[in-house]
């Protein structure tokens, strides 16, 4: 029957269905799912004029598919879209509809596939529910979901919800997805790009169905519920259309084609939605398509043929064809609606086809197996034998020495091409793909084989043609070795089984596939000849790390990149357009010519002009290159100066070529280990074979020695093979997401083994520099050790330096221009060969590159054709080069050195030890920043000395930007900027001058090099990213705090926006967002108030992501978990702890930075003029004397947190005796603040640290210059002091006053010393000036350019004067012996004498080997016996005979370490001694021991060799300590993460200072337990000898030595307290930093811990409880302890519950109250918990008097019985632990805070048992179980809250009919519409559950208050109207007649033909906007 169209339907002309292609039809799986009946029509509306359609849908024909049928496979360039309503998904994610869904998509080949109906509450489940987790293993797809966003159900099911998944090309052109905007889930949308700025916008909606049913939940009931309580009473099937209407109308203006798929419960041919999508200018698809076809309905509940799903689209899309599934066709019985389709050209919808993405092909070799290794290799071997291919290339090898034909290089191509098929070959045969549904193992594989075997055999039998090869194969698979004798009876039951087995399998495959992994661990240790444990080890992080790298691109993000599909790119046709190039050709196109253009960028620098190139050749193959590397090469007088620098820097030093070169041979041996090393899924060119083949063939010895013949030939030759030229570009985008072309990267992929041979001279020459001393110290890049950040680190202490010296500086930031493009070949070759790199190799390399084809790799594949050079070969050595870094750091070594031969850089002379130092700039790869100062003797405070500067730093810009030219680089003047620093003094303080006050310019040549560009420059408080880090000149964190805060912002939004699971929100807190935040804080000095500042968002976000509230104290927060805190990083103590890190591995190091810390460490010790380490001195009372820096900053997070570091830098000393220093005696006298300040600036003004350098040389005044504010002579000679500009009259004025006080008399006018100073103490300073002979009453000054005296001569004078006057007479060259220190004031020639006194003998008279020791290494030798002060071991090291042996001794916490050095095998001559091991107990190990015994050996040698002046010499050291010989002699260097590490730095550093020679052994340590101790060699002697008396000593001391902590001679060391660290530990610096304050926090939360007790707690034991709780529990813990669990007290508190009661008793609910309730089922819940208790301390053999203490205190506490009775058990000591625990409270022991000495008093038991157990693992375990009691009772309380029939249910159940019962009162204050809430008896709703109930009442008072605004507002438009009445006048608020009137609505207004409106017409006239 034909239907009656729309007239106003827009259509098309009808289509001939016999035209379309005639494809083979593929339908889907159909199961016709018969129309049920209904009494009612669905989608419907109740007045809804059925007249209209002509007849009723025939059932039978309504289960079928209407209009065209789908045509699968898809005709080409179609894009198809499929939309349905699925009525809900099942809660269980695996439930077969979600894989129905799945195959519908793929089957059906949809490109879009829309939703509607989700019917899920995502916010309401967990992680594994949610929407990513159901549609994971769809392949390749774009999605978006949504559903109401503001309901606060806490079910699972939420009707409603919409979502729209988009697969294959289509998927990629998807550039955004959103949702509909108020939250209620009614629409998504995704937008896809299409050509030439196409834009299609798909949208799948779902519109409620009028509410009939009453229910609260509804969708319509939930869409009402949310649009009256924010005021807006539109009638929710209205506001779909008209919110959607706004959407349409935006999205239509910004050009977007629309296509829209929406179940609208309505007609969609009639329907009001169908008018307002006209009016939209869409058309309906499925009415224009078949405009003459009956219509059917798309639900079968409607009987009446009304189609309520649609689909509609602008009509500029061309419809291919359209239609309906039928009934079930698609998801089989699983809902009730057709789905519905429509096929548009991709043409029209975007332009063009999408071309499909190119994907990676699975790899089938895989190096987990190891089964297929050996598969892979044999067969590979197999066939290079069968082709002779090693034997061939052995030959061709040979060839080598007498240079490669034609004829030898076509044989290697052959070769490589042989080896080629080869591996191809192997790689198929090796293993086959298994990507099935279920987890492969080989019990599955086995299971499935039999069945295969068994259908085999029975089509055999039967007759039916079989495979008897492939029956045999599965017969040895299954053992099924008599399968052909089998009767077809047998065969028959035997498949049934094996079917039957296979099943059971299926459902575990999960834990066979464990299994097989075990199996697979087992021969993979087999295989290698390890342990099982150790390859499990090695496979579990493997996998871990693949796990968290899955992990974190999932949360954050952050998928792999792909290659790009489309890219933005210039015009070739049209100058300065650009277009969007989204195909494969037009990518390609783009991609060459950007390629081209990037390797050719250095054709215009210096060194690749002709003249240049024709004496040195492209690759540096020339004679020339030989005569740049002697120094003999003549520059061209047309190359410019710094070229011509450049050049000269080039030559090769003398110590490369003195030394051995690099080796060209590449052994089996060496070649193994490099590819042990890689990575089996690096990327290498297709053109050869992959990573992985070449790592597999290397486990074969074979194999092996053919792959490293091959590699060989080109490095030792220099040939270039072809298949190495064939590149592979790959275009990824850097930080930004643009697609500019130019703003993109391109990496190349090399051959795998031309790469490894790159990677291999990139390791050889970096190490070769290395050791031979050719890399400058401000190289960081690509160098061991040496870090990004560590170079930022620089830059912050070069500027705090210059900041605290007051030293103006200028520094250039500057950014190279694509570095690794334009390096010239020729200087690259030049620049490895000056480090010892073959000419060969150079050439292998580099002719490679020259001759490069590169090919093109796009998403769509890889291109046909290659792009390559024309005339000039291209430049550059590619991103992706394995020695590209290394390179590049070799050609910076030359420009480095140009700056450093011209005196460039930044000076330093340390202030106390005067040490110079100097350095020209900071590199990491191409990231550089160059800096310079005045030299000493230019150094002013005039305007002049920035002027000078500013000239200099221009001539370092220019050398620097002439060097990089030279090389082929140039700089980029937009990425470069510079700062000038100098600095201005004004009332006492130091300040930066302005950029308008020290005017100057710097200028660099542009990128093509034709002009000049002037550098943009910073004032010193602006900061850019400079390696991760904003530095501000003036040490300012603002932008460094606002980069953080805004990185913690986005990442908090991340986190709020997904539906993470507690362990992956942990996850991503700790090793996501921390590790970011970390990376600058090295650099950095955050504040307190900062760090605050950008963890508060984290905080907020992290905690409720992992179920604790926001709101949770800070303390326990941050807290460590090992204190019962939460355990998030506090990034202020992460901060310091870096900064801790970096002192302590650059302390004494010979590196930049720490020769800079240790010359701002120097500076702060003069700046705060105080005596020892800076830590130790109290931050709050000294910090402010210190100039801003990084290590101020230091200093005041080591005082916050009781950290100490102790520094070898020189400490300020007292001169006299009974001199003091003068801060702290200001500060003694109560000078703080201001005051002090003010006095450190004048005490630095006159150089004084002491009383004694302002005193005269009697020791008795006040020297006149120093008290007028002047510098004398003698003040603090012995230091480099600092600029410092002139104090105010006020501070000279304090000054005086402050010495007054502090030191004078009461006679104000002489300035006398209360208490005189007496002898100089220590050496004389080498510049003091002036010296006093008393025997000859002569003056004498010392002039230091000279060396000589002048000689000063008394005035005779009539009287003697207090301080005589003295003439120049004559000079002399050395002093009087009675000459003493003096201070003179000096007028003309002629000086007055202020008084000398004679100084102190220092020197001591070392006449014994032990005072030759120094006072720092005396433990070490505290016991010793030697003879003649060990001359014949001095002797013996002489003549090479020495030998020594040591040995270590350990028990209880307890080391001592016995040593031995002798003269040969001689026993006779010795030097023996033992002492007692140093440190905590915590530290003390037996490797400890055995450390502290070799160093006792290296102190006791160099006292021997001080002492009989041994300048040469050797000695042998042996130990049985294996580890400590290779920590000390063979490890290339030390770090503070190693084991022990304050003893293996001392001993190595003792030993690289001393002057004899040290060999090692490894001695085999107790041998006499096995053989006769007069059997063993003397080295074993001599270590038994040494064990015994280790053993002797120990036995002696153990209960006589307490720990002790010598002070080290090298090295920075941390103290935290009183203990010093002995390795690196961030965890317990971390613990103790952050311990005082949380356990003060403890203190006060627990009230019933004394303070002092708090410590007493077993901390430790409950660390160690925690690790055996998972995740959920661990942070449960701190919020459960801190009383933060949602008990009724903290809901209450947080406004989400109205009461406090205990769900259980009604009473008011604290965390205490949980444990202790008192109700019958919290009784049982204890009674039980108690029991487990007590079978546990049973069974851990429990001290019994311990177990009844524990369990009747807890019984006591249970019963709120505050009298304890007095215990009174028999073991000793019990009585005295029980009542030192009730001190701290039995409720504190419940929740862990159990005393350390409980874990003792278990052990004596165990010990009295002798058993094996500890104490300490008891207490852990006890702890543990403890909290189980809490957490049980939590539990048990939790599950009365859902237990519907639980007291709290009942009681809320009560108050919810009560409120009921009062609506019910009174429903006149509603409106019509709202009263059918009402239809139902009260008495019903009573029986509802409690969600409906609050729905019920939320929804009934919503309806109050709008009736309640509605009644005001009309009764405000009738007295508004009477008002305009009676006064006529107009009313204030006029609108159009046709909009009063409520028979002509206005155009676009769409009037529900569903829902009647409730008011009156006149009210609707007054208010026409009120709905």
């Amino acid at each position: 029957m034909d239907s009656i169209r729309d007239p106003g339907e827009i259509t098309k002309s009808p289509r001939n269905l016999l035209e379309q292609p005639a494809y083979p039809l593929r339908t889907l799986a159909t199961v016709v799912n018969p129309s049920r009946s209904s009494a009612r029509t669905h989608g419907a509306p109740s007045d809804q004029n059925r007249e209209t359609f002509r007849a009723t849908q025939n059932p039978d024909t309504s289960s079928k598919s209407w209009g065209e049928q789908i045509i699968l496979p898809k005709p080409d360039q179609t894009l198809r879209f499929i939309f349905q309503n699925i009525q809900g998904l099942p809660v269980n994610p695996t439930s077969h509809k979600h894989k129905q869904i799945g195959t519908l998509i793929k089957e059906a080949e949809a490109d879009i596939f829309g939703i509607a109906e989700l019917n899920l509450n995502f916010p309401a489940m967990g992680p594994a529910y949610q929407w990513t987790e159901r549609f994971r293993n769809l392949y390749r797809n774009h999605s978006v979901h949504t559903c109401n966003k503001h309901d606060s159900s806490k079910k699972r099911i939420l009707f409603g919800g919409t979502a729209q998944i988009s697969s294959g090309a289509c998927s990629h052109r998807a550039i955004e997805s959103g949702a509909d905007e108020s939250g209620l889930g009614r629409w998504v949308w995704t937008l896809f790009a299409g050509r030439d700025k196409t834009r299609l916008r798909v949208i799948s909606g779902y519109r409620p169905n009028p509410d009939r049913s009453d229910r609260p939940g509804s969708v319509y009931s939930q869409q009402e519920r949310r649009l009256r309580s924010i005021g807006d009473d539109r009638n929710p099937r209205r506001a779909f259309i008209k919110d959607l209407q706004s959407k349409l109308e935006s999205w239509m203006e910004q050009g977007n084609l629309i296509i829209i798929g929406m179940d609208v419960n309505d007609n969609v041919r009639t329907g009001d939605v169908n008018t307002m999508l006209r009016i939209q200018g869409l058309s309906k698809v499925h009415a224009a398509q078949h405009p003459h076809m009956t219509t059917q309905s798309t639900c079968n509940k409607n009987t009446q043929g009304i189609p309520v799903d649609g689909i509609w689209a602008s009509p500029s899309l061309d419809c291919l064809a359209a239609g309906y599934y039928g009934y079930g066709e698609v998801l089989m019985g699983k809902t009730d609606h057709r789905a519905i389709w429509a096929d548009f050209s991709y043409e029209s919808a975007l332009g063009f086809k999408p071309p499909e993405p190119v994907y990676k092909v699975p790899q089938r070799l895989t190096l987990t197996d190891p089964r297929v290794v050996r598969k892979y290799n044999k067969v590979l071997l197999q066939e290079h034998r069968r082709q002779k291919l090693g034997r061939r290339a052995f030959d061709l090898q040979a060839a080598i020495p007498n240079g490669l034909t034609t004829v030898h290089k076509q044989e290697y191509e052959t070769l490589a091409h042989l080896d080629m098929c080869a591996r191809k070959h192997a790689n198929k045969k090796c293993r086959k793909l298994r990507m099935g549904y279920l987890e492969y193992s080989d019990t599955l594989k086995i299971a499935r084989g039999a069945i295969d075997l068994w259908d085999l055999l029975h089509r055999k039998r039967n007759g039916i043609r079989a495979s008897t090869k492939k029956i045999r194969r599965l017969m040895r698979l299954t053992g099924e070795n008599t399968g052909l004798q089998e009767s077809l009876q047998s065969i028959t039951t035997k498949r049934k089984t094996a079917m039957s087995t296979y099943k059971q399998l299926k459902k575990q495959a999960s834990k066979e596939r464990v299994l097989f992994g075990k199996r697979l661990i087992k021969a993979r240790a087999k295989e290698r000849g390890t342990t099982v444990e150790a390859q499990e080890r090695q496979l579990r992080n493997a996998f871990g790390q693949r796990k968290l790298a899955q992990r974190v691109r999932k949360l954050t993000g952050k998928q792999r990149g792909a290659p790009l599909r489309s890219v933005d790119a210039p015009n070739p046709n049209e100058s300065g357009s650009r277009i969007e190039c989204q195909d494969k050709h037009s990518i390609e196109e783009a991609f060459s010519a950007e390629g081209t253009r990037r390797f050719s960028q250095a054709h215009t620098t210096p060194l690749i002009q002709p003249n240049f190139v024709s004496r040195v050749g492209y690759l540096g193959e020339l004679e020339g290159a030989d005569q740049i590397l002697d120094g003999t090469f003549i520059i061209p007088p047309e190359i410019d100066s710094f070229t011509a620098k450049f050049i000269t820097q080039l030559k090769m030093e003398d110590t490369v070529r003195d030394s051995k070169p690099i080796t060209k041979a590449i052994s089996t041996q060496s070649y193994q280990e490099s590819w042990k090393k890689m990575q089996p899924n690096t990327s290498s060119s297709p053109f050869g074979p992959e990573f992985v083949h070449y790592i597999a063939g290397s486990q074969d010895n074979n194999i092996a020695e053919f792959d490293a013949t091959m590699a060989n030939i080109p490095y030792a030759s220099g040939y270039n093979p072809k298949t190495w030229t064939k590149f592979t570009d790959v275009l990824i985008p850097k930080k930004t997401t643009s697609s500019a072309i130019e703003k993109l990267r391109i990496i190349v992929l090399f051959h795998a083994m031309f790469n490894m041979n790159n990677k291999r001279i990139g390791r050889d020459m970096i190490a070769n520099a290395e050791r031979l001393n050719q890399i400058p110290w401000e190289v960081y890049g690509s160098r061991k050790r040496h870090r990004a950040i560590e170079c930022a680190v620089n830059k912050v202490l070069t500027t705090d330096i210059a900041r605290q010296e007051h030293r103006s500086m200028a520094l250039c930031s500057n950014d190279a221009k694509s570095c690794f493009d334009r390096i010239l070949h020729a200087i690259a070759t030049i620049c490895m060969r000056r480090v010892g790199v073959s000419r060969q190799t150079c050439l292998m390399m580099f002719g490679t590159l020259a001759q490069a084809q590169h090919y093109i790799r796009t998403n769509y594949g890889d291109s046909d054709q290659a792009y390559s050079c024309i005339e000039i070969p291209f430049q550059g050595i590619n991103q992706g080069n394995g020695a590209g870094p290394g390179i590049w750091l070799l050609v910076s070594i030359p420009i480095i050195n140009m700056l450093k031969a011209e005196g460039f850089g930044f000076k330093v002379r340390t202030v106390i030890s005067k040490e110079k130092f100097s350095f020209v700039c900071y590199t990491f790869v191409d990231d550089s920043d160059v800096v310079h100062s005045l030299s000493e003797n230019d150094m002013t405070e005039t305007a002049e000395e920035t002027t000078a500067l500013v000239t200099e730093m221009q001539k370092v810009v220019d050398t620097w930007e002439g060097g990089l030219r030279a090389s082929g680089g140039a700089l980029v003047p937009s990425k470069s900027y510079w700062f000038l620093i100098h600095f201005i003094f004004e009332n006492n303080e130091w300040r930066y001058a302005k950029i308008n006050e020290t005017p100057g310019v710097i200028t660099i040549r542009d990128i093509p090099g034709t002009g000049r560009v002037e550098l943009e420059r910073l004032e010193a408080h602006e900061a850019r990213e400079s390696l991760g880090v904003f530095s501000a000149m003036d040490a300012n964190q603002i932008a460094q705090a606002k980069a953080l805060k805004e990185k913690a912002i986005k990442w908090a939004d991340k986190v709020r926006t997904r539906r993470l699971s507690q362990a992956e929100a942990w996850f991503l807190l700790q090793y996501c967002v921390m590790k970011s935040l970390e990376y600058p804080l090295m650099a950095t000095s955050l504040s307190k108030a900062q760090c605050e500042t950008i963890m508060r968002p984290i905080r907020a976000a992290a905690l409720p992501a992992i179920g604790i509230n926001r709101h949770l104290t800070l303390t326990i927060a941050h807290g460590p978990q090992c204190y019962q805190g939460v355990g998030i990083p506090d990034l202020w103590t992460v901060q310091g702890i870096l900064k801790l890190w970096v002192a302590l591995k650059h302390g004494d190091a010979p590196t930049i930075t720490g020769n800079q810390l240790r010359a701002s460490m120097e500076l702060h010790t003069i700046k705060i003029g105080l005596p020892g380490h800076l830590t130790q001195q109290e931050f709050s009372v000294y910090g402010h004397l210190s100039t801003k820096s990084w290590l101020t900053h230091l200093w005041e997070f080591c005082d916050d947190s009781d950290i100490q570091i102790t520094s070898t830098t020189p400490m300020l000393k007292l001169a006299r005796t009974d001199d003091t220093f003068l801060m702290s005696t200001f500060a003694a006298f109560g000078y703080r603040k201001k005051q002090l300040k003010q006095l450190n600036v004048c005490r630095l003004f006159c150089h004084a640290t002491r009383i004694s350098d302002i005193t005269t040389g009697d020791g008795k005044r006040i020297h006149a210059k120093s008290w007028k504010g002047q510098v004398t002579d003698s003040a603090g000679t012995e230091y480099e002091w600092p600029v410092q500009g002139r104090p105010t009259k006020q501070a000279w004025d304090l000054w005086r006053a402050a010495i007054r006080s502090c030191y004078l008399t009461l006679h104000h006018e002489q300035q006398q010393l209360r208490q005189p100073l007496g002898n100089w103490i220590g050496d004389t300073p080498r510049n003091w000036q002036w010296f006093f002979s008393p025997t000859q009453d002569r003056v004498y000054q010392y002039i230091q350019k000279t060396r000589e005296y002048n000689i000063f001569s008394i005035v005779l004078n009539r009287r003697r004067l207090r301080s005589p006057k003295y003439t120049l007479s004559s000079q002399c060259i050395q002093l009087p012996e009675d000459a003493e220190r003096a201070t003179t004031t000096k007028t003309g020639n002629s000086v007055v004498c202020h008084g000398s006194y004679k100084s102190k003998p220092t020197n001591k008279t070392r006449t014994t080997l032990e005072d030759h020791i120094q006072d720092n290494d005396k433990w070490a030798v505290r016991s010793i016996q030697y003879d003649e002060n060990g001359k014949n071991v001095a002797q013996a090291i002489i003549l090479g005979t020495a030998i020594a042996v040591c040995d270590g001794s350990y028990k209880d916490d307890f080391g001592t370490a016995a040593f031995v050095l002798q003269r040969g095998a001689s026993k006779q001559e010795t030097i023996t001694g033992a002492h007692v091991t140093p440190g905590h107990p915590e530290d003390i190990n037996p490797y400890r021991s055995e450390l502290g015994g070799i160093l006792a050996i290296v102190v006791i040698a160099d006292a021997i060799a001080s002492f009989h002046d041994i300048q040469t010499g050797t000695i042998e050291v042996g130990c049985d300590c294996e580890s400590g010989i290779t920590s000390i002699f063979q490890h290339a260097y030390d770090t503070p993460k190693q084991p022990q590490h304050d003893l293996i730095h001392e001993i190595r550093q003792k030993i690289a200072a001393s002057r004899i020679t040290w060999k090692y052994r490894h001695v085999s340590g107790h041998q006499d337990k096995h053989i006769s101790y007069h059997m063993l060699n003397i080295w074993e002697q001599l270590n038994v000898d040494m064990d015994n008396l280790a053993k002797i000593y120990w036995t002696e001391t153990n209960s006589l030595v307490l720990p002790f902590y010598p002070q080290a001679t090298y090295g920075w060391n941390l103290w935290t307290g009183p203990r010093k660290l002995s390795t690196w530990d961030r965890k317990k610096l971390y613990e103790h930093a952050k311990s005082t304050e949380i356990l003060e926090h403890w203190s006060r939360r627990r009230r019933s811990i004394p303070h002092d007790k708090i410590r007493s707690i077993d901390w430790e034991a409950g660390k160690e409880a925690i690790k055996k709780l998972g995740l959920n529990r661990s942070i449960w813990i701190p919020k459960w302890l801190g009383g933060f669990a949602a008990v009724g007290k903290v809901q209450q508190r947080n406004n989400f519950q109205d009461h406090a009661e205990c769900p259980r008793c009604s009473e008011f609910e604290t965390t205490e109250h949980v444990t202790l309730c008192q109700a019958p089922n919290a009784q049982r819940e204890w009674d039980a918990s108690m029991a487990a208790l007590q079978v546990w301390l049973t069974k851990a053999l429990t001290m019994p008097d311990i177990q009844k203490a524990i369990l009747s205190r807890l019984q006591t506490i249970r019963r709120h019985d505050e009298d304890m009775t007095a215990p009174s058990y028999s073991w000793p000591g019990v009585n005295d632990l029980i009542l030192e625990q009730d001190t701290v409270g039995w409720r504190n022991f419940l929740e862990g805070g159990i005393l350390k000495k409980w874990a003792a008093k278990q052990q004596e038991y165990y010990t009295w048992l002798k058993r094996r157990n500890t104490g300490k693992r008891w207490v852990a375990t006890l702890i543990k179980k403890l909290w189980e009691i809490s957490w049980n009772m939590w539990e048990q309380r939790n599950g009365e809250l859902k237990n519907p029939a639980s007291p709290a249910s009942l009681r809320e159940h009560a108050r919810l009919d009560a409120s009921i019962t009062h609506e019910y009162t009174d429903t006149t204050t509603l409106a019509k519409r709202d009263r059918r809430w009402f239809r139902r008896p009260k008495e019903i709703l009573f029986t509802e559950a409690l969600e409906f109930k609050q729905q019920w009442l939320e929804l009934v008072g919503i309806a109050r208050t709008c009736f309640a605004r509605r009644r005001n507002t009309s009764t405000q438009a009738q007295r508004n109207l009477m008002r305009a009445t009676f006064r006529r006048t107009p009313l204030q608020a006029t609108t159009p007649t046709q909009n009063l009137s409520p028979t002509h609505p206005p155009q676009n207004e769409y009037v529900d033909k569903t829902t009647k409106d409730t008011a009156t017409p006149t009210l609707r006239a007054l208010t026409p906007t009120h709905f």
